[in-house]
């Protein structure tokens, strides 16, 4: 059981990787003999490389033991662990690491039935806490901040450091290591927001727009509104001033006219003012 939310946001991943697969070039190239005394650093430099979303995914958005997402996606993450022999032939090592990523993807779409309760609210937290973003930052801004993150993350395997994985805190705008109340995995920003990895083919072509991430839509239709808003504002300046009414007293939290006792009102126009009773008591 699981959200159709999360299973598409897991198979972007699982996409992710299969992609940064097939740019690996070379990879006959990947072995002891070839590569000599750098061999014990580049091989699992390349499966960093690789792995890198669904690790990140597993750290910060991993399914609950027991879940079918788990025992889906679970295969993958103890290939990935398992240790490598650097007296090996890179490719014949990570091969079987891509055969658990394809088996899981078909799993992925094998999973049926309905979603329990908490896997409906996480969904709803996730959407929730991403909408915040981008009405705050728009989809250029949360844009920005993936790719400072995955710039971040390939300066950290090239430089052989070790990285944790990052939570965006959504108040301070800094990514964190531990999650809270405030904080969304970076991982799952990028899953939702970003389009993914672009085959050459689809460099050379437009992207179908079936393909684009639904909150790109959602922004859209921000921006279209605060456009017709502004539109609208514009229009009524042009119109000139017109009647407003300013309340003398205001109640906080409340709006005025539902007070249960009579005040007076000022009726303003341009130039003017009277003074008379409430008509709404």
């Amino acid at each position: 059981m699981a959200t159709q939310t999360a299973i598409e946001r897991w198979d972007k991943v699982l996409d992710a990787v299969e992609k940064s697969r097939e740019s690996w070039l070379y990879p006959e190239a990947m072995t002891p003999e070839v590569r000599k005394h750098q061999y014990s650093r580049d091989l699992p430099m390349i499966i960093e490389t690789v792995f890198s979303q669904f690790v990140h995914a597993w750290n910060t958005d991993r399914p609950d033991q027991g879940s079918d997402l788990y025992q889906v996606l679970e295969p993958i993450a103890r290939a990935i662990a398992a240790p490598l022999d650097f007296t090996r032939a890179g490719l014949a090592q990570v091969d079987p690491m891509m055969a658990a990523v394809a088996e899981a993807r078909s799993g992925l779409q094998q999973i049926g039935g309905p979603a329990t309760a908490a896997e409906v609210v996480a969904d709803i937290e996730h959407l929730l806490k991403v909408t915040v973003l981008v009405a705050r930052v728009s989809h250029q801004g949360s844009t920005k901040i993936i790719d400072d993150e995955l710039q971040a993350r390939f300066d950290a395997i090239n430089k052989n450091k070790a990285r944790s994985a990052k939570y965006l805190d959504l108040h301070t705008f800094q990514a964190v290591e531990q999650p809270s109340k405030t904080t969304i995995s970076l991982q799952v920003v990028l899953s939702m927001i970003d389009p993914g990895i672009a085959t050459l083919e689809e460099r050379m072509n437009p992207f179908p727009e079936e393909t684009y991430p639904p909150i790109m839509k959602q922004f859209a239709a921000q921006l279209g509104g605060e456009l017709l808003h502004r539109v609208g504002r514009a229009f009524s300046r042009a119109a000139g001033p017109r009647p407003r009414l300013r309340d003398k007293r205001r109640t906080i939290g409340l709006p005025s006219v539902i007070s249960a006792r009579c005040d007076t009102i000022t009726c303003t126009t341009a130039g003017s003012a009277e003074t008379r009773p409430r008509t709404r008591c």
